[in-house]
């Protein structure tokens, strides 16, 4: 299922896939509503026991996913860290470092990269209550999964060079990660830390 795309240039390849292939399915709407937003739209749609999230900026390599979809039975999540974040620059690693120390010290999260692509079991992603609307509905998922006591893996890989004119850093969506930072805070510390109180498992590969 591949949501979020304008009309014209990667919509209409989207629609030729479709024509061509039952498993291509796409969604669109008439304005952007963000990945979160477009991501709880269509998770009761999927019609198998697991999902992959990929953005859109192109930083997946091929190898990597590949990997990835060998290895997706290994543990309930299956999980992404790149080795070479240095590619992204410095100022965007460093504030992926500080925002994953917080969410390790904050909800002790073990793992290399909590807004890495992740291969999400689609069951237990449908019992969750997700609010993020832009692309922190993927820190939100696996935290909440990580909490309800998945077992999970990591697997290394290294990015390649992104779209040009990404706007992961845009104002907006540091405004959303902060916001949904405390919102986890206070669903998984006070209002819902029954439903969160459990331990992931790691899964060595």
């Amino acid at each position: 299922i591949l949501v979020g795309f304008p009309p014209g240039g990667s919509a209409d390849v989207i629609a030729r896939l479709e024509s061509e292939s039952p498993v291509v399915r796409s969604v669109q709407s008439p304005q952007n509503m963000g990945v979160g937003a477009g991501l709880r739209k269509v998770i009761h749609m999927a019609k198998y026991g697991r999902f992959l999230l990929i953005a859109g900026d192109n930083d997946m390599p091929r190898r990597l996913m590949l990997d990835l979809f060998r290895n997706c039975d290994k543990a309930e999540m299956v999980m992404t860290y790149f080795l070479n974040r240095e590619n992204r620059g410095l100022f965007r690693t460093v504030l992926s470092t500080i925002f994953g120390l917080i969410y390790v010290t904050t909800f002790q999260i073990y793992v290399q990269y909590i807004s890495g692509p992740v291969v999400y079991p689609t069951a237990k992603i449908r019992e969750l209550k997700l609010k993020s609307r832009r692309f922190s509905i993927a820190p939100e998922m696996t935290t909440k999964l990580l909490l309800r006591g998945c077992s999970y893996c990591e697997i290394a890989g290294y990015m390649q060079t992104g779209a040009a004119g990404s706007t992961a850093l845009s104002l907006r969506n540091l405004m959303e990660v902060m916001t949904t930072y405390l919102r986890l805070f206070v669903e998984i510390k006070i209002t819902d830390r029954r439903f969160y109180g459990f331990k992931p498992t790691r899964v060595q590969l």
